[in-house]
């Protein structure tokens, strides 16, 4: 019951984006899109998955997604990203798409993100990590599995976009940020703030017709 009642939320926070996103479509000359992906980094909480809503105009793409915690495969948060592309720039008009720097299979493009995340636990390796620091602390017995803790990250890099089809792309990035985790529990030797690496991979229809 749980899981469907997430899931319903979840499907909810897309379509609310996607409404938003689609009054201002019509207004610029940005496209929807949508998309879905994963990412790891070191603040913590381990593989995250996100499903989101974005607008594209062939040089930027802004998008903004919920994010489900692999581990409790429940939605945890909400993430907001931006991409400037370098290379494989589009422009859109009336008689189709125009290829700016020619007609190419890959797109080069800087990005930034920030991501929040609400109350998540600890991935099942920094569990594994606080137990091994701890083991020489008898005085002091805590269950880190029970731990759960509220985390704003951001980060900045660079990906790349393989084009599966016109309209389809397989992205991967790779960046470096700093994570934040808000209600930070004492017990814990990881620290409350630290600089990450962030590594993701996603699938995204970059416009609909």
């Amino acid at each position: 019951m749980k899981t469907t009642i997430n899931h319903l939320l979840l499907l909810a926070v897309f379509l609310v984006s996607g409404a938003i996103i689609a009054q201002n479509e019509s207004k610029s000359n940005y496209k929807l899109g949508m998309g879905v992906g994963s990412s790891i980094s070191g603040n913590s909480h381990g593989t995250v998955y996100d499903i989101s809503a974005h607008l594209y105009n062939g040089k930027n793409l802004i998008s903004i997604g919920a994010c489900v915690q692999k581990r409790k495969e429940s939605l945890r948060g909400g993430r907001i990203d931006f991409m400037r592309f370098v290379t494989g720039k589009e422009h859109f008009s009336d008689k189709g798409t125009k290829y700016i720097d020619g007609y190419s299979k890959t797109q080069l493009y800087f990005f930034s993100h920030i991501q929040y995340l609400h109350q998540s636990c600890l991935s099942f390796g920094s569990i594994k990590r606080e137990e091994a620091l701890k083991e020489s602390d008898n005085d002091i017995q805590t269950d880190f599995s029970k731990i759960k803790l509220s985390t704003i990250d951001a980060s900045w890099g660079f990906g790349l976009n393989f084009k599966l089809t016109e309209q389809l792309v397989w992205a991967n990035y790779i960046g470096f940020g700093a994570y934040y985790h808000i209600n930070y529990d004492k017990l814990m030797c990881t620290n409350k703030i630290s600089p990450m690496l962030v590594i993701g991979t996603a699938i995204k229809l970059k416009y609909i017709n």
